[in-house]
């Protein structure tokens, strides 16, 4: 058997959770011996987690994600996603 390099089969797509909940994301992905990291963008790719799936950090404002998965053979990056809050909390404002 050859080496099979990572293949994405379902990209990841955005999801909108209510205000300050967590929302786990899963991958899709097909290879042998697969690693995955995660990673949150804004201004720069930060990582903010490893494994098949990710727990995101409380929902309070919309941020971009996308994960890469690797193996011996090569890797493959996911399309950026979007986790944002079906609500945001707005101040009032008073004239």
């Amino acid at each position: 058997g050859g080496c099979l390099s990572p293949l994405i089969i379902h990209q990841p797509n955005g999801v909108t959770v209510p205000y300050g909940q967590r929302v786990t994301v899963q991958t899709s992905a097909t290879g042998s011996a697969l690693s995955f990291d995660w990673f949150n963008f804004h201004d720069f790719p930060a990582q903010v987690g490893t494994g098949v799936s990710f727990q995101t950090p409380p929902v309070i404002d919309t941020q971009s994600y996308y994960y890469v998965t690797r193996n011996q053979c090569g890797s493959e990056q996911s399309s950026d996603f979007e986790v944002a809050p079906s609500i945001t909390r707005r101040r009032s404002v008073r004239h």
